[in-house]
Parts: C-alpha cells; structure tokens; sequence
C-alpha cells in the first residue's frame, strides 16, 4: 500500500510512500518546456522557471519604459520584432515595480500592496498631524 506524501504542482508529478523508509522520496519533476504559473512561464529540471518566450520561439527580455498595464507580462523578442509583452500574464502576487514602488501582479496589472493605496507623502503627513496633535497640543 502506498500513501501520497508529496502533491502534484505544475512542474512535478505526487510522489508516494510505501513505508519502508523514514522519508518521501522527492517529486518526479514533469517534462521540460510544459507551460506552468499560468502559461507564464515553463517547466524546466521541476522548478517552473523557464520563460514562455522560448516555446513561442522567440528571448526573453527587459523593456526599456515601464509600463503599469504590462509589468505583469512576460517580454519576448526576435531579431526583427522589438522587446514586446505576450498575451500571458504572470500569477497574482509576483512581484512588480509600479513607479518608484513595488507592488504585486494582480488580474494582469501591476497593483500597490492593498489595492490602490494613497500616495505615501499623504500618510507621512496624516503621521506627522496626529503626533503634532499629541504632543504639541
């Protein structure tokens, strides 16, 4: 009798126990170039860590501008089409760079942590009234 001991993810397979030993034995990782993290990315050795750009058969790349509509977007390129997003999205809370911020991917979009959290000066200075307020007052 064998008991599941590992579960399943996009770019290994459950691995089983049958209780001889005191250990799981590690996952089987799935085969190399299959989509994973939604089509994002691609399995590769059983970490989900290759870009999609090669199965489209084009390289990765950074874009020059940020773009908050596209940060959470693989960029792909070839020799005769420029640094461009693919029509994949990264997850929802891969991190991304909104501005001078860092935020996380969700639905598409680069968000701030929260959803669209007030500027930072506006908290710094609502801190700054409320301590004025305590100790000056």
């Amino acid at each position: 009798s064998t008991v599941s001991c590992t579960k399943k993810d996009d770019c290994t397979k459950e691995a089983f126990c049958t209780g001889k030993n005191s250990y799981c034995p590690l996952p089987r990782p799935v085969e190399d170039n299959l989509p994973c993290a939604g089509g994002s990315k691609t399995c590769q050795k059983g970490q989900c860590s290759g870009s999609v750009c090669q199965s489209l058969g084009m390289l990765p790349c950074v874009p020059e501008t940020q773009d908050d509509a596209t940060d959470c977007r693989p960029h792909c390129h070839t020799p005769h089409i420029p640094c461009t997003p693919v029509n994949y999205s990264f997850p929802d809370g891969v991190e991304c760079i909104l501005g001078d911020l860092y935020g996380y991917c969700g639905g598409g979009a680069c968000l701030l942590s929260g959803g669209g959290a007030a500027p930072t000066w506006i908290v710094g200075v609502a801190i700054f009234v409320v301590f004025y307020c305590i100790f000056v007052a």
